[in-house]
């Protein structure tokens, strides 16, 4: 699955995004670990700042798929 994952604040106004991709098959009710995934930080820039300055429990998490490859074969594009 390709996609990226958003960071929102309380009023769900997007402040930061990873693109992210998976290369392995998915499995339900398993727990998926991605080494790798992440930035370089960067203190010029205000959505760096955000992130690393915003606790975990003020920020909202998604993850917004845009393309998924079933073990079928089968190509979905999503959007």
């Amino acid at each position: 699955m390709k996609g990226t994952i958003e960071f929102s604040d309380h009023f769900d106004e997007v402040r930061f995004r990873i693109q992210v991709t998976v290369n392995e098959p998915l499995e339900p009710g398993r727990r998926l670990t991605q080494k790798g995934v992440g930035f370089a930080y960067n203190q010029f820039m205000e959505a760096h700042q955000w992130m690393l300055a915003t606790k975990e429990q003020d920020m909202k998490c998604a993850l917004r798929l845009s393309n998924v490859l079933y073990a079928d074969g089968e190509a979905e594009t999503l959007q």
